[in-house]
């Protein structure tokens, strides 16, 4: 349907090979239904074309040979910490406040790790606003590594936080926001 303005004939003959009656020409649009619209998906696959905005804009800069790129999920105590802080922007209370006033709230093992991460989050407020449930983030990251490796024309390894703790960088991964890492 949609390619009927541009190739009239080759739609016609496409809407016929389908079984479609009458003319694809005459045919109705379809009807936007927001019912259909899952925002967590949206936010999913939003978060895959970051990324891989991210790894071209690190390729771009590195000067060296890529064999293989490390994509480090977070931890998932950062996911409970990220949605209290959404929690309270949505309420009115500023990022940078909502992020030093939660670090409180969070189990005591992950504060230091937390104040570490604010000021990060708060020059990419994108991981609040990109916030989706932890495992959802994981299937479509994993589902999206052959695209990637496509995409890229190098190997993808895809690591948790916790699976990934000879380096540093990876303690910097975010929801929305894995870290990325060249050669590991």
């Amino acid at each position: 349907l949609i390619l009927a303005p541009i190739t009239p004939h080759i739609a016609e003959e496409i809407w016929r090979k389908i079984g479609k009656k009458g003319y694809v020409s005459l045919a109705r649009w379809p009807i936007y239904n927001e019912e259909f619209i899952n925002e967590e998906v949206e936010k999913a696959e939003e978060i895959v074309r970051y990324v891989l905005e991210d790894i071209r804009e690190i390729i771009s800069v590195v000067k060296e040979d890529i064999r293989k790129i490390a994509i480090v999920l977070p931890a998932r105590w950062k996911y409970s910490y990220l949605e209290k802080v959404k929690q309270k922007v949505e309420r009115g209370e500023k990022i940078a406040r909502a992020l030093g006033s939660t670090i409180p709230e969070i189990d005591p093992k992950y504060r230091r790790n937390a104040s570490k991460l604010i000021k990060i989050i708060s020059k990419n407020p994108r991981v609040i606003q990109l916030l989706i449930d932890p495992e959802l983030e994981e299937r479509t990251i994993r589902d999206a590594k052959s695209f990637l490796e496509k995409s890229l024309g190098t190997q993808i390894v895809i690591l948790t936080e916790d699976g990934a703790k000879n380096t540093e960088k990876a303690q910097y991964s975010l929801p929305a926001r894995p870290a990325i890492i060249i050669n590991p």
